[in-house]
């Protein structure tokens, strides 16, 4: 695969809070291990950024999730947004703005990228200054295969380098 701008990969996350720095830490392995995959983001905190930065990109978002339903290091994968609003409202955010709601923003006002996929593995350890958890850890084995599958499966942009 070559490097092609208009694949985005976002992580979201807080490194400092437990399990909630997955989507930081696989995004930043991802990029070290696959640096031609695309453009690589990393986000914590407010979230209404990702209204500009995924404008006519290919998206992969990662984060972590709490369902308080699935075992740590469960893997969600969704191909739109619309699936994670149904899904039993699975992504919980400690971000002022959660992606769920940056999403339904985004659709109301027709700005949701052409292409989305949603990747949130679920958390257990929650508490301020504690590392991830092995069990979510793990995932990221499971999370890599996705994005790896996902990117071969997209047509070929006429922006690739």
């Amino acid at each position: 695969m070559n490097e092609n701008s208009d694949i985005l990969i976002i992580g979201i996350g807080n490194e400092w809070i437990g399990d909630d720095a997955f989507g930081i830490y696989a995004v930043k392995k991802l990029q070290k291990q696959h640096p031609d995959l695309g453009r690589f983001q990393l986000i914590s905190g407010d979230l209404s950024r990702l209204l500009t930065l995924w404008e006519n990109k290919k998206v992969i978002i990662i984060d972590a999730a709490c369902s308080t339903t699935k075992p740590a290091g469960h893997v969600y994968e969704l191909d739109s947004y619309h699936n994670m609003v149904s899904y039993d409202n699975v992504f919980y955010s400690s971000h002022s703005f959660g992606l769920e709601e940056i999403l339904q923003m985004a659709s109301a006002i027709g700005r949701l990228p052409p292409s989305l996929k949603l990747i949130g593995v679920e958390g257990s350890n929650w508490q301020k200054g504690h590392p991830i958890s092995k069990e979510v850890k793990k995932a990221y084995d499971t999370v890599e295969k996705i994005v790896l599958n996902y990117l071969t499966e997209l047509p070929i942009s006429s922006t690739s380098k």
